[in-house]
This record gives C-alpha cells, sequence and structure tokens, in this order.
C-alpha cells in the first residue's frame, strides 16, 4: 500500500537506536498505528468492491446460461443458425441496397457528359417508378 511506502519514508528516523532487523516491522506497526482510520476505510472499500465483483459476476454467469438456454430454445429444428426474422430483415436490406444501386449510373459514368449523365439516372428513376408521372420525375 501507498500509506506503508509514506511511512517508511516519513517514520524512517524514528526507530534508529532499534537493531537493523526489526527497524522495518516497527516502522510499519507506526504506519499503522498513525493511518489507521485510512487503512481500515480501505480495507472497508476493498472487502465492498470484492463483494459487488462477485455478485455481478455471478449476476453476469446466470445472464450468459440464460442467453445460452435462450438461443438452444430459438434455433431452429431444421440446422440453420438463423432465425426466420433475421433472413427476412437481411432479405430487405438487400432489397434496399439494390434499389439503391440500380439509381447509380453506369461504371463508365466518366466518359457520360453532364448532359449525358442526368438522361441516365431520371431513365434509371423511371424504371423503378413507373407511377410517377413525367413531371414529378423531373421535379425530384
Amino acid at each position: 500500500m501507498a500509506l506503508f511506502a509514506k511511512g517508511r519514508i516519513e517514520f524512517a528516523d524514528l526507530f534508529e537506536e532499534h537493531e537493523l532487523a526489526a527497524r522495518p516491522l516497527l516502522i510499519d506497526a507506526h504506519t499503522f498505528l498513525v493511518y489507521e482510520k485510512q487503512i481500515r476505510n480501505l480495507q472497508l472499500q476493498e472487502a465492498r468492491l470484492t463483494r459487488r465483483r462477485e455478485k455481478e459476476t455471478a449476476e453476469l454467469r446466470l445472464l450468459q446460461q440464460d442467453r445460452k438456454q435462450k438461443e438452444e430454445k430459438e434455433k431452429p429444428e431444421n440446422g440453420f443458425e438463423f432465425s426466420t426474422v433475421q433472413i427476412d430483415h437481411h432479405a430487405g436490406k438487400q432489397a434496399r441496397l439494390a434499389v439503391s444501386d440500380s439509381l447509380l449510373p453506369t461504371p463508365d459514368f466518366q466518359l457520360l457528359s453532364e448532359h449525358q449523365f442526368q438522361r441516365e439516372l431520371d431513365l434509371a428513376r423511371r424504371e423503378r417508378a413507373p407511377y410517377r408521372t413525367e413531371g414529378a420525375v423531373r421535379g425530384v
């Protein structure tokens, strides 16, 4: 502990008349008596933190166990690891990406003039939304 290190420096001169082997023990005992309140507070905090860690570790293990049991119950019997909800979500995402990709110009768009690029973009938009009128497409 830092308090004992501080005590060894602070009280090093107090026990010079005692034997060399006994000095560190006497300094530590004196440090404990001087800083007893702070040391007890630190010990109390350490005990609280230890109990909290043990409690939270047990809670984490319980949550992990519950999650594993839930995953086992949700695992479809057809052998696939993904649920229908996950597959539907992914399929919808892929469909949205395909629509956005179709609005992009052709890969050689650098060769198109600005006018040609705008025509290609308008054409792609009309193909994706045939119910719109020509004026509505231009206004977008």
